[in-house]
């Protein structure tokens, strides 16, 4: 019976929060997070290009050429080179690459 309960809640806040997402959305809203190589534009609603982060794309995209993921994420922490909250690492950087080989095919 507590399990019913608990199901029953869990679906209660997966339609209030799909609910919220879709008001916000239709209020012109910003929803979901600004992926890296980009930030926020001034108006709070569109996502331009960051250019140091963008250059740290290509930067990374170079060094993924003679390194495997795992390695590439030891080079950045060895070398400082910084994701936006946290350490590279090999599940990261290859959602990076994949969303930005997207975004040059599409």
């Amino acid at each position: 019976m507590i399990d019913a309960v608990s199901e029953f809640e869990r679906a209660l806040i997966r339609a209030r929060t799909k609910a919220a997402l879709a008001a916000k959305k239709s209020k012109g809203q910003r929803v979901g997070g600004v992926p890296y190589g980009y930030r926020l534009a001034d108006d709070g609603t569109r996502v331009v290009r960051d250019a140091n982060e963008q250059n740290t794309i290509r930067r990374l995209e170079r060094l993924r050429r003679t390194r495997s993921l795992r390695e590439l994420a030891s080079y950045c922490d060895e070398h400082g080179i910084r994701a936006r909250h946290s350490a590279w690492s090999a599940v990261t950087l290859s959602r990076l690459f994949r969303r930005e080989a997207a975004r040059t095919r599409g």
